[in-house]
């Protein structure tokens, strides 16, 4: 083994310990080890190294990541809703982050957002059906079961992939 390999936390630092992306990594390395050692306070400094440098990165994806991760293990899901939003907003549109976005809006009680991100995600990810399942549910746990059948009614006829399956959901949600 080279002895950079030996080094690593500390090489690319002294290489060029001004460039945002080797603070990013050594920021990185540092929540990884915090969150291994269950020591809060280091893995609060290192969320907080990595958040200052979202706006001087090209990609702040990683970043967020940490941050996000961080303010949610602190049950801050305001603050964590904050990034997700933003990397969202940066094209991190993914069905993942709208499963986070979800769990931080139910987490806050925000049930009208919480309406408005699962309809979106159903339009942006339709081939993840759990999220047109979620949005269904949705409706009826609201006794909003009118809103459910259009939906359903509207995927018979304008939804994504096989017109069967949709109404197979139909006539299941009308039993």
């Amino acid at each position: 083994m080279s002895s950079l390999a030996l080094h690593w936390p500390i090489w690319p630092c002294a290489w060029a310990p001004d460039d945002p992306r080797v603070q990013l990594i050594s920021a990185a390395l540092d929540f990884r080890g915090a969150i291994s050692r269950r020591d809060d306070a280091a893995r609060r400094t290192a969320a907080a190294e990595a958040e200052a440098l979202v706006a001087d990165l090209e990609d702040p994806s990683l970043a967020r990541e940490i941050v996000i991760d961080n303010y949610m293990r602190d049950g801050a899901h305001a603050a964590a809703l904050v990034h997700v939003r933003a990397a969202i907003d940066e094209g991190a549109e993914t069905p993942e982050k709208f499963i986070t976005k979800l769990s931080l809006l139910g987490a806050l009680n925000e049930d009208a957002a919480f309406g408005a991100a699962l309809q979106d995600a159903v339009v942006l990810f339709p081939e993840h059906t759990d999220f047109a399942d979620d949005l269904v549910a949705w409706y009826i746990e609201r006794d909003a079961t009118d809103q459910a059948e259009a939906f359903l009614r509207d995927q018979v006829t304008n939804g994504p992939g096989a017109a069967d399956r949709h109404r197979m959901r139909l006539v299941g949600f009308l039993r």
